[in-house]
């Protein structure tokens, strides 16, 4: 890898984009990334032997890659770490299918106006999460109806191929439920329950 770099992990809240990177940690933590990345699995350690970022809101490794959580519920401000722009921005969980419109436009205006300026124009954007409802973030992404990332190639990866959902209406209280009866997991590691 050899190469520095520094990665936005951006979520609908602050708890789950630092879930999101606690989760990284102990993946760059495990035996086969220092194996085989051993930089990648250190922390960066300071001029006075002090562990430099390995909390739950900021890694720093020692090979120089750092990742912050961001959480569009919060203040969002001052990305930069040292002369270090981010050269990725991830998008994970930052739809819920309970928001409002309003809600929605809000989080568009703040991945607009103050995370997507925070990179440079050779900053990659990564979204990795369903396009959980018609009105939400992603799919008005996906689809154009927001300006945002507006002119980046989306590809969608199917996580099921032939998937078949049954609907199941219970006759008591008339509320639809849904259950995946069929499918072929596209990505290693995921099954169908």
């Amino acid at each position: 890898m050899g190469l520095e770099g520094y990665v936005l992990y951006v979520s609908l809240t602050q708890s789950s984009a630092n879930s999101h990177v606690a989760d990284i940690r102990k993946r760059l933590e495990s035996d086969a990334v220092a194996r085989y990345f051993p930089d990648l699995a250190e922390p960066l350690i300071g001029k006075h032997n002090n562990q430099y970022g390995w909390r739950q809101d900021f890694l720093m490794t020692k090979g120089g890659w750092a990742i912050r959580p961001i959480g569009l519920d919060v203040a969002v401000r001052g990305f930069r770490e040292g002369d270090l722009r981010p050269t990725l921005i991830v998008f994970d969980d930052i739809d819920d299918h309970s928001l409002s419109l309003s809600a929605v436009k809000s989080n568009l205006d703040i991945i607009a106006r103050s995370i997507i300026p925070a990179g440079t124009q050779d900053t990659i954007h990564l979204v990795a999460q369903n396009l959980i409802a018609e009105h939400s973030a992603v799919n008005q992404i996906y689809t154009g109806k927001s300006d945002v990332l507006k002119g980046i190639i989306p590809s969608v990866y199917p996580a099921f191929e032939n998937l078949v959902i049954e609907t199941n209406i219970d006759e008591v209280t008339g509320k639809s439920s849904y259950e995946i009866t069929a499918g072929t997991p596209t990505w290693p590691g995921m099954d169908m329950t």
